[in-house]
């Protein structure tokens, strides 16, 4: 089974990631655009600039994902290096133009490229024959899949067991 992970997932629960790649028969499938939007987030010149600006919610979000990302890069940058988990790239423009359009009669506005580029590396997947879930917080994202035929399990929070076991079946 392909377990193709988002990034705000990757970034707020990377050893429960970990933890589910060392299962027998699991592989964990990163999206190119994923893995860049990790890298380019891990900007530790940017978060000494933020944190002398003055603070305001806004501004603590972004630097709350900077500093997951500068957590997570290192340790997904080893995981691919040593070839533990897939990055795989997304070269068909017509499957994101679909998805998006996708996402448009289900007037799901905000969904970024990147979630597009994530759905359309599971449904690539799907189609070449492997069985395939989608681990991901986005609420979008999930709606989008799941139309897409896509299993995405729920989320159940600090009960990572629970959802551990519906990844598996």
């Amino acid at each position: 089974m392909k377990v193709v992970v988002d990034s705000n997932l990757l970034m707020r629960s990377f050893s429960f990631v970990e933890q589910l790649g060392r299962v027998p028969g699991v592989q964990i499938v990163i999206p190119r655009a994923v893995y860049v939007e990790i890298r380019e987030r891990a900007n530790l010149e940017l978060l000494k600039k933020l944190k002398n600006q003055p603070q305001n919610c806004d501004l603590k979000q972004k630097q709350k994902t900077i500093a997951l990302a500068l957590k997570a890069w290192p340790k997904l940058r080893e995981k691919v290096q040593k070839r533990e988990w897939m990055v795989i790239r997304v070269k068909h423009a017509e499957l994101i133009k679909h998805l998006r359009r996708e996402a448009q009669k289900a007037r799901l506005e905000s969904i970024s490229n990147t979630d597009l580029k994530v759905l359309a590396v599971a449904v690539i997947l799907r189609d070449e024959g492997s069985k395939v879930k989608l681990l991901t917080l986005d609420r979008e994202l999930t709606i989008l899949a799941r139309r897409m035929g896509i299993r995405v399990p729920r989320w159940h929070g600090a009960r990572k067991y629970f959802w551990q076991e519906e990844i598996l079946n």
